[in-house]
């Protein structure tokens, strides 16, 4: 099936260069203002509404340009080189260190995320030769982006949990109100792996390639990410059995969108449809599979012990009083 003919905004990268601009200006900016704490859940809504929807807005333009796997790889290199550069600034000369620099270093490494996200999205999405392969595609990242995030087993999951400083050091950074001695000021309150924006650019390029409901697709997947967002970063500490809503797998509702809105856009053939069917089968089997082996780490945990006297439990009406602490010389 041979891709419709597609016309290419020119300026649809100077959108997306423009969008980076304004977040690295944020970025350098917001960690230097001191708010109350009675903004903070507005504030930190606003701002996870700023920094999800501008990212997928950017990636909306960049994908409508008319890319070569030459010019996505050289995205994708420049990105890296600016993110590693500012990582490796950040823990070496920099380390420690806060104030407008660090602020400054950092957001440069924010904005190589994003360039290097949208070149290897670019480079994939260039490679997909049939409209009808998204849906296979999107349902089975879907499972296993599920799957790495439930399963405390899976590298992901390892690498969150024994060095959370790896993970974040590459990933995408969502400003939040956070507590200080002084009050409030702004800093990280939830993080993006760089998967999501990855593949968001792939299904962007794909879409506008095929010519499918991209508009569509980005009117319903920024008000969806916005939300999911919102629930991690306000419900993180949640859990509803052995999930816990501090860490749910992006690429469920991004594949679920670019399917729902997308649905009448594919015609399958028989042969795909069962192949099709199949992956889906994959992928619900890798989804359960980690959703089991969380409640069976959740059942493996030690059972908390009870708090000591005069740590929520009230003293036995016998008990002795406890002795008062000697007093400071």
């Amino acid at each position: 099936m041979s891709a419709p003919q597609v016309s290419y905004p020119r300026n649809s990268l100077r959108i997306f260069v423009g969008v980076l601009v304004i977040l690295f200006a944020l970025r350098v900016i917001l960690p230097s203002i001191k708010v109350p704490l009675a903004l903070a859940f507005p504030l930190s809504a606003l701002l996870t509404v700023a920094f999800v929807g501008l990212p997928i807005i950017s990636f909306y333009f960049a994908a409508q340009s008319d890319w070569t796997p030459k010019r996505a790889g050289a995205l994708l290199a420049v990105g890296i080189l600016v993110q590693a550069a500012s990582v490796i600034c950040l823990r070496t000369a920099l380390r420690g260190q806060e104030g407008f620099l660090a602020q400054f270093v950092d957001a440069l490494g924010q904005t190589g995320l994003l360039i290097w996200s949208i070149g290897l999205g670019a480079l994939l999405g260039s490679m997909i030769r049939d409209k009808n392969l998204l849906l296979p595609v999107s349902v089975f990242l879907a499972g296993f982006d599920a799957f790495l995030i439930l399963s405390p087993t899976s590298l992901p999951r390892q690498i969150m949990s024994e060095a959370p400083q790896a993970f974040q050091a590459v990933a995408a950074k969502v400003p939040a109100v956070v507590p200080t001695a002084q009050g409030a000021s702004i800093g990280p309150g939830a993080y993006i792996g760089p998967a999501d924006f990855i593949f968001l650019g792939m299904f962007f390029v794909a879409l506008h390639k095929f010519g499918m409901r991209s508009r569509e697709t980005l009117r319903w997947m920024i008000p969806v990410l916005v939300l999911y967002l919102v629930v991690v970063l306000f419900l993180g500490e949640v859990n509803i059995g052995p999930i816990q809503l501090g860490m749910l797998p992006a690429l469920v509702p991004i594949g679920l969108t670019i399917l729902i809105v997308n649905a009448r856009e594919f015609q399958m053939k028989q042969d795909e449809k069962l192949a099709t069917w199949v992956v889906a089968f994959i992928a619900l089997a890798l989804a359960g599979f980690g959703f089991i082996n969380a409640k069976r780490a959740q059942a493996q945990r030690p059972a908390p012990l009870p708090p000591a006297v005069g740590q929520g439990v009230p003293a036995p009406a016998d008990s002795p009083a406890p002795a008062s602490p000697d007093p400071l010389p």
